[in-house]
């Protein structure tokens, strides 16, 4: 009934930082997936709400920096297009990413619930980040935590 995708994102909003915890309340994407079940319509891919503030209030109450918005699901690992980052930032848009498009798109189908947690592991505008192995660990579990609140909700 409910799926979370734990992850990593890479950041575009200078909002985020490296470590940061991102929880996407909607995916924005360059995929075919928001037309598929409606021709001529792009339909808003968001997060379960009730999934949304269970992960917000989990991470908030472990001291996490966590951010709620939406981010940016591509087709591409490395893209040409890093043309239009710029207009998603502008737009708000915290994070880039691969599956949550997808996984939104799925559960709206299927009348389920979805929601997506991210770690900020590196960021397109500062460079920052090559975070080490250990450190990777260590935030996969701070959003597994979230994650787990988000299914609990």
């Amino acid at each position: 009934e409910r799926i979370c995708r734990v992850g990593t994102c890479g950041g575009i909003s200078s909002k985020v930082a490296v470590r940061d915890v991102v929880v996407a309340s909607a995916a924005h994407t360059n995929s075919s997936v928001a037309t598929i079940d409606v021709p001529g319509v792009s339909l808003s891919l968001t997060a379960s709400f009730d999934m949304l503030r269970g992960a917000v209030d989990t991470a908030r109450a472990s001291g996490k920096r966590v951010h709620v918005g939406p981010v940016y699901t591509s087709d591409f690992f490395y893209s040409s297009r890093m043309d239009i980052v710029p207009a998603l930032d502008k737009l708000g848009t915290l994070g880039v990413e691969m599956e949550a498009a997808g996984l939104f798109a799925c559960a709206l189908a299927a009348g389920k619930e979805a929601a997506a947690v991210l770690t900020v592991s590196d960021h397109l505008f500062d460079g920052s980040g090559d975070l080490t192995s250990e450190e990777r660990e260590s935030l996969f579990q701070d959003a597994l935590e979230a994650a787990i609140g988000a299914l609990k909700a």
